[in-house]
């Protein structure tokens, strides 16, 4: 079990963001200035969509330094990208975390964080995600690329199938008859669910849509506005403000 401390009874506030790394350099670039105005937002929890790290924005040591800051405060879902740096980032972390990994950020939220970069014949398991889910009015799941997307259009399909890149979600897996339909039950129960993703490809927009009762948002990147979403407890559910820069 895992709670932020202090936070327990009351819901913490959230910031999410992904695809930081572009071909700037890291000292000029924009990516330095974009984690300045994170932190500035003083979130109890960052959650992070992957692709933070790479040959130019940001160096492995700069992110690893960043994210000592925040020990068990921030999470990432890692990307393709942060395997492209010459010291091979992080790759063997990678390689030992399970596909999904369960947080309990109060007891009101759970954080669902979907470690599927590079990695193949993991098995959706519904059982262990209503064991873990269910019992929290409010569930969070980050990603790398949205699992929901269908890969053909620049917008959320939680009904179509999934993107054929291939660091996504394995062949012969099908999302949306397995977790989708236990989300949206838990949805028309009332509870607030985001899905958060960090990486929209080629179509490098921000979205945010509601469907089914349930959040979904992207972000893009790649030389645009980089995006962070801030969630901020409102009562016994969260509201949020869309925050670009530069």
């Amino acid at each position: 079990m895992f709670f932020l401390q202090g936070c327990q009874s009351q819901l913490p506030s959230i910031s999410f963001a992904g695809h930081l790394y572009n071909e700037s350099d890291s000292s000029n670039g924009p990516v330095p200035a974009f984690l300045s105005k994170v932190e500035a937002a003083n979130p109890d929890v960052l959650l992070w969509g992957g692709d933070v790290s790479d040959f130019g924005a940001l160096s492995p040591s700069t992110w690893v330094d960043f994210e000592k800051k925040r020990r068990n405060k921030s999470f990432l879902a890692y990307g393709n990208h942060d395997l492209a740096s010459p010291q091979g980032y992080h790759q063997n972390l990678i390689d030992s975390l399970l596909p999904f990994q369960f947080f309990e950020l109060s007891d009101s939220v759970k954080l669902v964080v979907f470690q599927t970069v590079q990695k193949v014949n993991y098995q959706i398991d519904t059982a262990v995600f209503r064991a873990e889910m269910q019992a929290f009015p409010i569930q969070i799941l980050i990603m790398h690329h949205p699992l929901f997307w269908d890969g053909n259009e620049p917008n959320w399909k939680p009904n179509a199938g999934v993107g054929k890149e291939p660091y996504e979600i394995p062949e012969g897996q099908n999302f949306r008859t397995t977790w989708l339909p236990l989300l949206q039950q838990e949805a028309k129960k009332g509870k607030q669910i985001w899905c958060l993703a960090g990486d929209f490809g080629k179509f490098q927009l921000q979205q945010h849509q509601i469907q089914n009762g349930i959040h979904f948002f992207g972000v893009g990147g790649n030389g645009e506005k980089l995006t962070f979403l801030l969630l901020k407890p409102k009562k016994n559910r969260y509201s949020f403000q869309i925050i670009s820069h530069p």
